[in-house]
């Protein structure tokens, strides 16, 4: 179970929680926090491709993925 703290739309914490795959929806003005990191190697960009069972399947993309409740963003990535 992934759980979020929401933010407002300056990236403040609200102490307000998500459940990941929560049937119910996120409040409105309230978002959850997303780290993406890109890899660089010489003249190479590291990317990857999605497992194709998975949402969005068989797209590009880099690493990545939510910023969980107690976790600061550097630690998510």
């Amino acid at each position: 179970m992934e759980i979020w703290e929401l933010v407002d739309d300056s990236g403040n914490p609200t102490g307000v929680l998500y459940e990941r795959g929560s049937k119910s929806e996120m409040p409105d003005g309230l978002f959850f926090r997303v780290v993406e990191v890109w890899t660089k190697i010489g003249d190479k960009l590291l990317v990857t491709q999605r497992h194709p069972s998975k949402w969005m399947g068989l797209k590009w993309e880099v690493t990545g993925g939510g910023v969980v409740v107690g976790e600061s963003v550097c630690e998510a990535a």
